[in-house]
């Protein structure tokens, strides 16, 4: 058989596993808040995101954003913090939307005309969470078990809901003017929406190990996964991208990046995989 061949289909197979990104990533980054609060043992301060959060709130695993992580194209979340129903002990902080910042990280803090007063160009918005302001809200599960709804939106198209908003009840805001929620316009479309997003309570350390790939600590986690990043319909290619989310009290920052590579090259990759496979197939016959 010939090299040529021999490449295409090596090309081919780490085209496919790619594709179907079968190990998750962290992509945690230190947030721009440092001097946070560690508890349990853990670590402390910026850049150490499992096991602490931010400056000046509640050091406690059950108010924790741990972790950004990617399964190829499929973006997930670990947390001690409970995401479904966003409540704790006596507390309800609703669980936040998904910002997306392209090229730069920036603050993701929200201050009304500064330079850069919207810090994102995308949002990943769930619209099963109750929108404050004025909506009482009762802390009970949001996300039903099995598949969970989601909409991407461009920053145009949705208005800025920041955290320590006087519609959250039971939880005082901790961190005030953080992004947190996105509300869409008025006849707005979504640039696009799925219903695959998985959610799993109550992992344990071992198991988060086993699912992904990396540790946490802290004894309990919930797991948001499967969240589809449509890098063709977001236009974004040879970027980084960043990723913020909070809790309606601000309690935790978490933040993530990724590289998104040119889609050009990707699209060619496996165009000559393919076609390496075909080859090789042809030549068996």
């Amino acid at each position: 058989m010939g090299s040529k061949v021999w490449v295409g289909i090596a090309v081919g197979v780490v085209g496919i596993a790619f594709s179907q990104g079968v190990k998750a990533v962290n992509i945690t980054i230190a947030d721009q808040l440092a001097g946070g609060r560690g508890f349990g043992g853990g670590p402390t301060g910026q850049g150490a995101e499992d096991n602490a959060t931010e400056p000046g709130t509640i050091a406690k695993q059950k108010w924790d954003y741990e972790a950004f992580f990617l399964s190829g194209n499929k973006l997930g979340i670990a947390a001690g913090f409970d995401m479904k129903s966003g409540k704790v002990d006596t507390f309800v902080a609703p669980q936040g939307d998904i910002f997306i910042r392209i090229g730069s990280q920036v603050d993701a803090k929200y201050v009304s005309g500064s330079p850069d007063s919207v810090a994102f160009d995308y949002v990943i918005h769930f619209p099963q969470v109750p929108p404050p302001p004025g909506e009482p809200f009762a802390g009970t599960d949001y996300w039903t078990s099995g598949s969970i709804q989601y909409a991407v939106y461009g920053v145009a198209q949705v208005d800025l809901i920041a955290t320590g908003d006087p519609g959250i009840t039971g939880a005082p805001p901790l961190l005030k003017d953080w992004l947190w929620q996105a509300s869409p316009k008025a006849g707005q479309t979504p640039i696009y929406s799925a219903g695959d997003a998985l959610y799993a309570n109550d992992q344990t350390d071992a198991q988060v190990a086993s699912a992904l790939g990396f540790s946490l600590v802290g004894g309990s986690h919930d797991i948001l996964s499967g969240i589809l990043l449509d890098w063709g319909k977001l236009g974004i290619s040879g970027q980084n991208v960043y990723f913020y989310i909070t809790m309606g009290c601000g309690n935790d920052l978490l933040e993530g990046k990724t590289y998104v590579p040119d889609g050009g090259w990707t699209v060619t990759l496996l165009g000559v995989g393919f076609v390496g496979l075909g080859l090789w197939a042809r030549r068996r016959q």
